[in-house]
This record gives structure tokens, C-alpha cells and sequence, in this order.
């Protein structure tokens, strides 16, 4: 008489893989369930497989972003280089820089532009600043929406 083996109970052998589970909407599962039988895996093999190629999309997009930045970085420096050779000057202000060619004078450099054209520049600034103000999150423009506020009341009564 043969003696039969015993049948093991439990987890079969090898490596041990920790359980993840999560609650999905159901247009997702359903998603997830339709791609899994279309690609011959089963629905636990389609999420680490999404999961998977999620990370190294990831990295990829990280690795190319890093190469964009160093690229501009590259580029900003050898037009800064080549705007200094050609004698065109930074000037810095609080909203940003401008580089002025050579020979103009940074205290008057305004003055080549149209007096039509400086003065819609100021009134678009102007409107913006207001627009800015009254939709502001900020202490400053909530202190201006206040004082706009009070001084058109005080307006209307007088």
C-alpha cells in the first residue's frame, strides 16, 4: 500500500507578497476589469502592471525634465554672455529685468517710447491692480477692497 502525501494547508511556498487594498470608484474598477481581460492578466496582475509602468513613466519624465532645465539654464547663461558682448545692459527692477541696449541711459530709457503708448501701459497697470486687489486673498488687498468699499459709501452719502 502506497502512502498518499499529505496535501499542505495554507499559503503556498515561496516568496511572500504583502497585500495592498484600496477602495476604487466603480467606473475604475470597471476600467481596470475590462483592460485585465483584454490583456490576458488577471486583475491584480493589471494593477502592478499599471502601478509598474506609472513609476517609470515617472522617472523617465523626471530624467527629461532635469535635462529641459539644465538645457535653458545652458541657453539663458550663452544669451547672457552674448547680450554682454554686444555692450546691452541688465537693469533689474521689482517686477522683473530688461536688457537695454548699448548707449541707452537706464534713468531715462522711458523717454524713447510713445507718450500714448506709456500712458496705456500705466492704465492697464492701473486696471489690474485695482482687478487684483478686489480679487486678492491677501491682507493688503483686503485692507484696499475696505477702504475702496468705505470711500465709495462715503461717496454716495455726500
Amino acid at each position: 500500500m502506497s502512502k498518499r502525501a499529505k496535501k499542505r494547508i495554507g499559503r503556498p511556498p515561496g516568496p511572500h507578497r504583502p497585500v495592498v487594498s484600496a477602495r476604487v470608484p466603480e467606473a475604475l474598477y470597471a476600467k481596470l476589469k475590462e483592460t485585465a481581460l483584454a490583456a490576458g492578466r488577471t486583475l491584480g496582475e493589471e494593477l502592478i502592471w499599471r502601478v509598474e509602468r506609472s513609476f517609470e513613466w515617472q522617472q523617465a519624465f523626471e530624467s527629461t525634465l532635469a535635462l529641459q532645465a539644465r538645457a535653458r539654464e545652458n541657453i539663458k547663461q550663452n544669451l547672457k554672455a552674448a547680450l554682454r558682448s554686444e555692450g546691452y545692459r541688465p537693469v533689474h527692477g521689482m517686477g522683473g529685468s530688461a536688457w537695454l541696449e548699448p548707449g541707452l541711459d537706464p534713468a531715462n530709457w522711458t523717454a524713447k517710447f510713445d507718450p500714448e503708448m506709456l500712458e496705456e501701459l500705466l492704465a492697464r497697470a492701473e486696471a489690474r491692480g485695482i482687478k487684483l486687489a478686489l480679487e486678492g486673498e491677501q491682507s493688503w488687498a483686503r485692507a484696499a477692497k475696505a477702504a475702496l468699499e468705505k470711500a465709495t459709501l462715503e461717496g454716495e452719502k455726500s
